[in-house]
């Protein structure tokens, strides 16, 4: 029997299937026991044998961290399979509203989304909040919302910075 998947590979793919979150590059190079431009080689392999026996799957990166995804196709096919169900929620106006102030301006207080938005902010950030897509931090004794690395997977972006300069670009156009 042939075999497709090294042991790193195989290795590799059980620590990202397994783990809750995406895996920092330093997380991979300990368990491995690799260095980190050997770790960026073994998941392009990964990566190109996902492609070569048409697996349903990708790899994603998120500033030096790595997961598993379904690719789109396949994601698609889930999101019609599944758009029925009573726990897929998807995000009021409101809330998407609310989540755009905060990406392009955190850290951002409560009161500045308020008066951003012209309104009480309190219901949306505590949907984004359940979802994942923001949390809280303080700055300088205040409170202030941010984006979450579960938003750059869900908007699929590698980093925030690179976030930034698609809007800086819409900006300008």
């Amino acid at each position: 029997m042939k075999e497709y998947l090294t042991e790193n590979e195989k290795k590799a793919m059980a620590l990202l299937v397994a783990a809750r979150d995406n895996l920092h590059i330093t997380s991979l190079k300990q368990a491995l026991n690799m260095d980190k431009k050997e770790i960026r080689e073994l998941l392009k392999s990964l990566e190109n044998k996902f492609l070569e026996l048409n697996l349903p799957f990708k790899l994603i990166e998120v500033e030096d961290s790595f997961g598993i995804a379904i690719d789109e196709e396949t994601s698609i096919f889930l999101n019609n399979f599944f758009k029925s169900s009573s726990a897929q929620k998807s995000l009021s106006r409101a809330a998407l509203e609310t989540l755009a102030v905060i990406a392009v301006h955190q850290p951002i207080t409560r009161r500045d989304i308020a008066r951003i938005r012209g309104v009480a902010p309190d219901s949306s950030l505590a949907t984004l909040m359940e979802s994942g897509l923001i949390d809280r931090i303080d700055v300088k004794g205040k409170t202030c919302f941010v984006t979450t690395k579960e938003f750059l997977k869900a908007t699929g972006f590698k980093s925030l910075n690179e976030f930034k300069k698609m809007v800086e670009k819409l900006n300008n156009e």
